[in-house]
């Protein structure tokens, strides 16, 4: 049994995993997750600024700390869709290279989305699943049963909209379903009618597991109660338009929403809800393991 460890870096949070592997299994030590907005602005400038790279080297070499101390042999850094996408990718890749002593490997789309399938269904056997992966920049969709048989990734992410709707500020509730509306057109650009009536819909990231929270009515996050909730489209959509007829300051009033995740959060909801809607999902399940356990046991 050896103990890794891999670093995501994406674009609302950086998050790391160190466990023991052995046969497939992860057996979890530490797992954390920041929230350091390295794509703060990137929709409006295309270019990741040097303020987000610095904070988010910061918790990449705190992380690596972390994960020495507890003897991790492997580490692997990764980057998604900020890094995929802004224009100034090479110069600030060279700069957590040098500012961290490691290098971030960038995964393509489609890739990220076969490991978050992959860490999803590590518990969840065989039975055909759509798994979505909801993250700042982006969403990876995969369809499959034990392996990944088709995978998406679009450019729905909570930061990305956020910024583009100004929803850090509350909306109307018309507005609030012009999003929703202008979501599922782009979602059906990228698929045809699908029948998934017989596939369980795994949902991961902060979104889904921020809103399986709120729907449970923790004040305080708790993990273990979080995985493998199930959530129904009708209380999913009564959250989402709460949440996007509140301010970011008002959103506070859910405690187990971290405070750096109020900002995005009704964005991220109203994606949730307009995927479901496309693909008439009536109740999801939310996985804590995810791209970050797919990468731990296949890529490193």
């Amino acid at each position: 049994m050896m103990v890794k460890s891999v670093i995501d870096v994406g674009t609302n949070s950086t998050r790391l995993l160190v466990a023991k592997v052995s046969d497939g299994k992860v057996s979890e030590i530490v797992r954390l997750t920041k929230i350091t907005r390295l794509g703060d602005k990137l929709n409006a400038t295309g270019r990741i600024s040097i303020e987000s790279a610095k904070r988010t080297a910061d918790v990449i070499n705190d992380y690596l700390n972390i994960a020495k101390k507890e003897n991790a042999k492997v580490i692997g850094v990764f980057g998604t869709q900020a890094l995929r996408e802004a224009s100034n990718r090479d110069e600030i890749l060279d700069y957590f290279e040098s500012a961290t002593g490691k290098q971030v490997k960038v995964i393509s789309g489609e890739e990220e989305a076969i490991y978050s399938f992959k860490g999803a269904t590590l518990e969840l056997g065989d039975k055909k699943k759509v798994v979505v992966d909801i993250g700042g920049g982006s969403t990876e969709i995969a369809f499959g049963a034990g392996q990944p048989e088709s995978v998406v990734s679009t450019d729905l992410g909570c930061v990305r909209f956020t910024e583009k709707y100004g929803l850090v500020n509350r909306v109307s509730k018309d507005k609030a379903e012009e999003i929703v509306k202008e979501i599922e057109n782009q979602l059906r650009l990228s698929f045809s009618k699908k029948n998934l009536s017989d596939y369980q819909a795994v949902f991961l990231g902060g979104t889904a597991t921020t809103l399986a929270a709120i729907a449970l009515g923790l004040e305080k996050y708790d993990r273990k109660k979080v995985h493998l909730t199930s959530i129904s489209r009708s209380t999913i959509e009564n959250i989402a338009f709460e949440l996007s007829l509140l301010d970011a300051k008002e959103r506070s009033k859910f405690k187990v929403i971290e405070k750096e995740r109020l900002e995005v959060i009704a964005a991220g909801a109203l994606i949730l809800l307009g995927i479901i809607n496309v693909f008439e999902i009536e109740n999801i399940i939310v996985s804590e393991t995810d791209l970050l356990d797919g990468l731990l046991v296949f890529a490193v």
